[in-house]
């Protein structure tokens, strides 16, 4: 009979080592949102800086990507890893051997998010637009992206995890036995976080949950499942939800590694993610709406029209086209169209696997080459849209709700998305570092 270990590796899973704060660490100022959040604003950190003080904190362990641009990358990085080094020598962290931890995030919104921490196998994620692995992306890897993170990661003892993977599991057979049972679990941490970041607990998952896990995993990707869900009995199991880049340099470290000779069982081969349903009730999908400036507004509302299948709408003013997107035939497939002079509404072909989002940002990767100087920015705020649209030469496009039941089957048949389609929840929802693993032997 296999072992537990054998199990979540044909899962493409290991039960890692995990580290955490040792007991009397503050976890409010140990705990800071993922790197990649609030990139255009240095105020944010600023606030964060003068709450952490001189505690112990994750904020030592990253950089935060607002400073990439600052022309000191290799002093910090210096500096991420001197700390990374004293806090394991200094006894900062405790040490939890083969442990996988129950996360229960409550959002500032008062929806609770359940996830599962635990290393994923890097042998079994693949990024590229042809994969046919167990972990897959859901959108484009822009590989330019990838040094300065590979270069964090080269040298660095620890990692942390700010990456969500999704599963796809509307029966809720694999997170809904954990949240019922949590109460017999160990609790690991329970803190307040940070800048509107809600709260956060963490159970260590016993070895029975963990068998039923591995077991509730393992039914997801029957043959016969996945054909009737996704078309293809390919085995399709996680799908990259948030931290695509994060994880893709973590790949590439590791392929840099075991080319050099490193061994198969060498720690760099895993990445500590956490792992979230696609259905579970704590999750919100949101759409990334577009702003374009700099451009010929009847150039691009022209070729919007010349999309196949679509259909254009004309409205009287934005309130119309707000009133047209949230009707309940059309939420998931109207697109708004602004300008200064312009209102209307875009339908476009609802065809098996296609995503509005998805025609639009391929559409606007064109007009972005063939109108030089045009500028695509991704925005979340329906009012920052609406204001920006405003301006000369500017068109406010509004994506329509996103529909995760669709994405797996997407991701399956015509592999990752393109960038920017979705987002998971707000930018105080995201991942707030935590745990920590080794990744040097």
């Amino acid at each position: 009979m296999a072992s537990l270990q054998e199990q979540f590796q044909e899962l493409g899973l290991r039960v890692p080592e995990i580290l955490l704060p040792k007991p009397g660490i503050d976890l409010t100022r140990w705990a800071v949102i993922a790197c990649d959040q609030h990139t255009s604003d240095r105020s944010y950190w600023n606030e964060v800086e003068a709450t952490v003080g001189r505690a112990p904190s994750t904020l030592r362990l990253v950089l935060p990507e607002v400073y990439l641009a600052d022309g000191n990358l290799e002093e910090r990085i210096a500096s991420v890893r001197e700390t990374m080094n004293a806090y394991m020598e200094n006894g900062v962290f405790s040490v939890h051997p083969e442990t996988a931890v129950y996360v229960e995030r409550t959002t500032g919104r008062g929806l609770v998010r359940k996830g599962i921490v635990i290393a994923v196998d890097l042998q079994a994620y693949n990024f590229s637009p042809e994969s046919a692995t167990l972990i897959r992306a859901t959108e484009g890897t822009i590989l330019e992206r990838l040094p300065p993170r590979m270069h964090i990661r080269k040298g660095a003892p620890v990692e942390l995890p700010h990456v969500m993977v999704l599963y796809d599991d509307p029966e809720h057979t694999i997170e809904g036995p954990l949240s019922r049972q949590r109460k017999a679990m160990t609790r690991l941490y329970d803190t307040d976080l940070m800048e509107n970041g809600g709260h956060v607990t963490g159970y260590r998952i016993g070895e029975t949950q963990l068998s039923s896990v591995a077991e509730g995993f393992q039914a997801l990707i029957e043959p016969a499942r996945l054909q009737r869900r996704y078309g293809s009995d390919r085995k399709l199991l996680f799908a990259v939800g948030d931290g695509n880049h994060s994880l893709a340099s973590a790949k590439k470290v590791w392929e840099e590694l075991k080319a050099a000779g490193a061994p198969s069982d060498h720690p760099a081969r895993y990445a500590l993610v956490e792992l979230v349903n696609l259905f579970d009730d704590g999750l919100v999908f949101e759409p990334i709406h577009r702003i374009v400036t700099d451009t010929d507004p009847r150039h691009v509302i022209g070729g919007l029209k010349k999309l196949q299948g679509a259909r254009w709408q004309p409205c009287a003013d934005s309130a119309e086209v707000r009133r047209e997107m949230s009707s309940a035939q059309n939420r998931k497939t109207a697109v708004g169209v602004i300008t200064a002079e312009v209102h209307g509404v875009l339908f476009l072909r609802q065809e098996e696997g296609s995503m509005p989002a998805s025609d639009i940002q391929l559409f606007l990767e064109d007009i972005s080459e063939s109108l030089p100087g045009t500028e695509v920015d991704y925005v979340h705020e329906t009012e920052t849209v609406m204001r920006l649209a405003g301006y000369r030469g500017a068109v406010g496009i509004l994506l329509p709700e996103f529909d995760p039941s669709v994405l797996f089957r997407r991701v399956a048949q015509k592999g990752p998305l393109p960038r920017k389609v979705f987002s998971m929840g707000e930018s105080a929802e995201k991942r707030y570092y935590l745990e920590a693993r080794r990744i040097l032997p």
